[in-house]
């Protein structure tokens, strides 16, 4: 019996999902995006490359275009095995969190002390490395690239840069939303988002766990981003 191979069409509506694929359908199937898909199949054959292909735009599949709130941007996939995911920050592959979601965890609890038990279980409900509980309110955990070589930080950032312009434009044309960047990496693509949308900076957790003082810690973003939310009469986001 023959096997019928999937269409490049079907292949980007099972990675994004069809409403991302209905609104990027024109540069998915463009150059500039299938030598970026390109580049990273070569790379793959010598190299160890995070997150596995199936789960590099798992974010885009798990929040639609118009499901979208909030889009935590930051730098890119955690670069060790077994700990990136498709979701910016998040541990769920690895099963314990990592210095710069423990940050995120200390910063979020600081700002909402009513929180701090929140991950003790059964009480909690919820596992403190695994950022689903912000997927489904419409936390847009998104990465400045994509992918990123074993051990070697930064490493595909330029390679993603033509991609992660063309999703800021596609953002761009939602109402209203909250941009939290976290980082240098981040915060360059500022100047590109639109004026009618809400801006939150504050430095990489990273850089926080790795030199303590960095200036994450303290900063109020996720206050920050509820309070634009809220005066835009938008249900606030349960951190």
């Amino acid at each position: 019996m023959e096997v019928v191979k999937p269409s490049l069409e079907e292949k980007f509506i099972e990675s994004f999902g069809i409403e991302w694929y209905e609104t990027m359908e024109e540069y998915l199937h463009s150059s500039t995006f299938l030598t970026i898909g390109a580049t990273i199949a070569k790379i793959r054959k010598g190299r160890e490359v995070f997150p596995a292909p199936n789960k590099v735009f798992r974010i885009f599949k798990e929040v639609p275009l118009s499901q979208v709130r909030v889009v935590m941007l930051g730098l890119d996939p955690y670069n060790t095995p077994k700990t990136a995911c498709g979701h910016a920050f998040c541990n769920c592959e690895a099963y314990k969190v990592s210095p710069s979601l423990k940050i995120i965890h200390q910063e979020i609890e600081d700002e909402y002390p009513e929180l701090v038990d929140r991950f003790i279980m059964p009480a909690g409900g919820i596992d403190k490395w695994d950022l689903k509980y912000l997927v489904r309110q419409g936390v847009f955990l998104w990465n400045t690239a994509l992918t990123v070589e074993r051990d070697i930080p930064e490493s595909h950032l330029e390679l993603w840069r033509p991609f992660t312009i063309q999703v800021i434009k596609e953002l761009n044309k939602i109402p209203f939303l909250v941009w939290l960047l976290l980082g240098k990496k981040a915060q360059g693509y500022e100047q590109l988002i639109s004026s009618k949308h809400a801006i939150v900076t504050a430095v990489h957790p990273a850089a926080e766990a790795y030199r303590p003082g960095a200036g994450f810690l303290h900063s109020g973003c996720f206050r920050q981003v509820n309070y634009h939310l809220n005066r835009m009469g938008k249900r606030e986001i349960e951190w």
